[in-house]
């Protein structure tokens, strides 16, 4: 799969460097968030450039890594929720993602295939609120039937995920997981559902399952247990109050990603 990009891979796009960026006005809210480009790393010619384009209902309808040259489309149901992913290259159609909803429109499953391999995420909630992602896979060689791998819980405080709980399929605590939050509309939210579940945009300290559920963006994630790190988040927005640099923080180094409109 050209497309993803491998976690070891993404070490490429490390800085190592601590500095802070200056965070937007307090009490100011970024104006068109619809961000077409995203570059990954600070180095031209030796990063990952995503072009993004969009619909007549401001939905993502693209994805581009130009870097290999491979599309993300997406299709959308009647509903105006997003249904599948399909990863395309030059020699056709390649792995398929299909989404599921409740009658509230609600996410339910997320189906991944490639070749033999396939993934389902389930998600159930409690009182209309996320409480549980259930994660399942089957052998990548024989294409056999799904089993349950792992599952989260979660708590949910003023529209964020605050609180996450790992477990392995045998009900075993892994991790715990604290997030904190900036005031700022979360704006990677669209690209969530695009990279969740294989990090096909090697960026799932941005965008993953459980940004997508969050109403602001991050500031921290604390991962104590089987693993203990930290993640921290700095935010760098122009005169339009649009974001324009995301840096991640990480044990190693940091992720840079710079956005353009």
């Amino acid at each position: 799969m050209k497309f993803a990009i491998p976690l070891l891979l993404i070490g490429s796009l490390t800085i190592f460097s601590c500095s802070k960026d200056d965070n937007s006005p307090a009490g100011e809210t970024p104006g068109d968030s619809l961000f077409v480009k995203m570059t990954q790393g600070l180095i031209p010619g030796d990063d990952t450039v995503f072009l993004v384009s969009y619909d007549n209902s401001h939905r993502i309808k693209s994805i581009i890594n130009s870097s290999w040259e491979d599309t993300l489309e997406a299709t959308y149901n009647a509903a105006g929720q997003l249904s599948t992913i399909t990863e395309k290259d030059g020699y056709g159609d390649g792995n398929v993602t299909t989404l599921s909803y409740n009658a509230d429109q609600q996410l339910t499953e997320f189906n991944f295939k490639g070749g033999n391999y396939q993934t389902r995420y389930v998600f159930e909630y409690t009182n209309g609120v996320l409480s549980k992602k259930s994660f399942y896979d089957n052998d990548p060689f024989d294409g056999g039937p799904l089993t349950l791998w792992n599952y989260a819980t979660y708590e949910i405080t003023n529209g964020n995920i605050t609180g996450m709980k790992e477990y392995c399929n045998q009900d075993v605590l892994l991790n715990e997981i604290t997030f904190t939050y900036s005031t700022e509309p979360n704006v990677f939210k669209p690209l969530s559902l695009f990279n969740a579940g294989m990090n096909i945009l090697g960026a799932d300290d941005i965008a993953n399952f459980e940004t997508l559920f969050n109403k602001n963006l991050l500031k921290s994630k604390v991962v104590t247990g089987q693993y203990n790190y930290t993640f921290t988040y700095d935010y760098t927005y122009n005169d339009k109050k649009q974001l324009t640099k995301v840096v991640v923080n990480l044990p190693e180094g940091a992720h840079t990603r710079q956005l353009s409109y």
